[in-house]
């Protein structure tokens, strides 16, 4: 076995694969990339044991064959190495490279790899890599970030849209809640489907702007580009009921600049209150006239700013973490506020997709308890989603 490759081409495919490399392999293999060379084509490939992730790259002087290699040293020596080629050669002395005046010698396991899971079929939908990271981005923001707590929040849940010609994605941690709607046709109807947070992240790591399949069956889930596959084990959950939320009367909305209020929200975050431990909070106020944004922390000041706004002459009044409201407010254009009984919806929409955010206003604790019985923050369960068996 032997190839030549760009090191800068070899340094990228190395860092998109360690963030699919675990910090403390649960087995030897995990610590390990597995190098097969294919004609004029290298595949980097990584698993920890729940995703599994393989890139492809183009090589020279090549020769057929596979062998595995640490990941950790092998990734901090090539971007260590001179903007060079870079030559690897497997023979009867070991795994050798040599990149300008540096020679070295690396250390191989003859473990076998782990199997790639596989799905048969054609792909369920398919979009441009591009589109797809800015959905799932918006997304992964409101969902919940640790598995094992709550399940059925760890992750975004995908639907097919009852026209037929669009995808329905959606996301929650409890408080807040991110509802999608995505010019995406799919190949067929089909069941919900629930991606774990954690294959969520890895995919935003490496996607790009080529056409992604997305394919699945009871046990795995696939995303396959040109440059890279994705293959993870699906995990049981039970789709939250949210879409009820979108019924509620609405009693003012205004239409606002949202980089403008983004980075008043970002100003108001300055006055916290860091001695009492609670999170930036800031006040809106919803008038004729504007909206107005507030925020005062003891022993540090007060902030007041009046946003224009393109109201419908309604007024309300509510308050939120900086933090929530903040990343609820993504983007560079006009955005609507719609101010209903029990929550604030975030709504912005262009050529390709709807978004939408629900953020659920911060209350004082004598209303809090009569807000909960009546609205019930956390979302109702639904149907559940298909089983893996081997999922945990």
């Amino acid at each position: 076995m032997r190839f030549t490759v760009k090191r800068g081409d070899l340094d990228s495919a190395l860092t998109s694969a360690i963030h699919f490399v675990p910090s403390k392999p649960a087995i030897p293999v995990q610590g390990h990339f597995l190098f097969e060379v294919k004609g004029e084509t290298l595949e980097v490939s990584a698993s920890n044991g729940i995703q599994y992730f393989r890139t492809r790259l183009s090589v020279q002087d090549a020769e057929d064959g596979k062998v595995l290699v640490p990941t950790r040293r092998l990734a901090d020596l090539v971007r260590r190495l001179s903007d060079e080629s870079v030559l690897f050669v497997m023979d009867d002395t070991g795994f050798s490279l040599k990149c300008g005046k540096t020679k070295s010698t690396i250390n191989v396991s003859n473990d076998d790899f782990v199997a790639f899971p596989v799905v048969d079929g054609k792909a369920n939908f398919t979009c441009p890599g591009d589109e797809l990271k800015r959905i799932l981005k918006r997304a992964a923001v409101t969902a919940a970030k640790t598995e094992g707590t709550n399940n059925n929040f760890a992750g975004v849940y995908v639907d097919a849209g009852i026209d037929g010609c669009s995808l329905e994605i959606a996301a929650t941690d409890t408080y807040r809640l991110a509802f999608i709607q995505a010019k995406i046709a799919p190949a067929e109807q089909f069941d919900p489907l629930f991606i774990p947070i954690s294959t969520v992240e890895g995919m935003l790591r490496v996607l790009g702007k080529s056409p992604v399949e997305v394919a699945w069956d009871t046990k795995s889930i696939v995303f396959k580009s040109p440059t890279f596959t994705l293959s993870a084990l699906r995990a049981s959950s039970k789709r939250p009921a949210f879409k009820n939320l979108f019924d509620a009367r609405c009693i003012a909305r205004a239409e606002v600049d949202c980089a403008e209020v983004a980075r008043a929200v970002d100003r108001a975050s300055l006055f916290e209150d860091t001695t009492s431990g609670q999170p930036a909070l800031v006040n809106l106020y919803l008038r004729a006239d504007g909206l107005e944004m507030t925020a005062e922390a003891k022993g540090v000041g007060s902030f007041h700013e009046v946003i224009a706004a393109d109201g419908d002459g309604s007024e309300a009044r509510m308050t939120f973490k900086c933090q929530n409201l903040y990343e609820a407010l993504g983007g560079d254009k006009k955005v609507k506020l719609l101010f209903t009984e029990g929550f604030l919806n975030v709504k912005f929409k262009d050529d390709r997709a709807t978004f939408q955010t629900v953020l659920l206003p911060v209350l004082p604790l004598d209303e809090a308890e009569e807000w909960k019985a009546k609205h019930k923050a956390a979302p109702a369960v639904e149907e559940p989603c298909e089983q893996a068996d081997s999922a945990a």
